[in-house]
């Protein structure tokens, strides 16, 4: 087994072990004083939504505020409006090991979109802004992991399987038809007999992640309802731009 498959599997196994309610995975066993159950994890994830959501929607605002491009204040306020809403469907997917996972793929599309992309339209001032609000991002999430017990060495490691996959899958049109994160647990999959799809979630659970959803989109609903209105004027800024070039 390639020491990346290795790795991957080094991060899944906690998850699924939590997924599925035991406490005995190969990492659980050489980090004994680590203990998370499916619940804990559940409720680490979920916590996540408001403090990431916050931290796109600062880094947004921030860099619309001080360009004077339209076609960046344009894409900027375009991404805030699609990934909050993107972030959220990961975060709150069934199993929480695949919203972890999900998510972390989706803080590295959105950093690789306005830092590695092709189409990159910051400068190098409003670059900074976007990776530090990554690099935060991601050690948020990597607090989760660690908390399933996996080393920081497997972490970083395994970011770099999630970068890969980024790179691989990188944003095309709207956050709402992201290519899906499957392929990036397959091969733990095939050795595990599973995957975090096979998670266990009881009624009681998915009625407290509904209420949580509920309060997040009842708190968004009206931000976005602005930032649409806001993006409109923006794209006929840009267009006018355009037109005059």
């Amino acid at each position: 087994m390639k020491k990346t498959q290795i790795v991957v599997l080094c991060i899944v196994s906690p998850l699924l072990a939590c997924a599925s309610g035991s406490q005995t995975s190969h990492l659980f066993q050489k980090n004994p004083s680590v203990t998370i159950s499916s619940q804990e994890l559940r409720v680490q994830v979920r916590s996540l939504a408001r403090p990431l959501a916050g931290i796109l929607e600062k880094t947004a605002d921030e860099i619309i505020a001080q360009s004077d491009d339209p076609i960046v204040r344009q894409k900027v306020l375009r991404t805030k409006t699609e990934a909050i809403p993107a972030l959220f469907e990961a975060l709150f997917r069934k199993d929480p090991g695949a919203a972890l996972i999900d998510a972390s793929a989706l803080v590295e599309q959105i950093r690789q979109e306005f830092t590695d992309g092709s189409n990159m339209v910051l400068n190098d001032e409003e670059k900074q802004i976007i990776l530090r609000a990554a690099e935060d991002m991601k050690h948020r999430l990597q607090e989760v992991y660690l908390a399933t017990g996996a080393s920081q060495e497997d972490i970083d490691q395994f970011w770099m399987e999630v970068e890969g996959w980024a790179r691989r899958h990188p944003i095309e049109g709207n956050f709402a038809i992201r290519d899906s994160t499957a392929n990036l647990l397959a091969k733990s999959n095939a050795a595990t007999g599973g995957g975090l799809g096979a998670a266990i979630s009881s009624a009681q659970d998915e009625l407290a992640d509904l209420a949580v959803r509920a309060d997040l989109y009842a708190e968004h609903l009206p931000r976005q309802a602005r930032w649409q209105a806001q993006l409109l004027i923006e794209e006929m800024m840009a267009e006018q731009i355009v037109a005059q070039a």
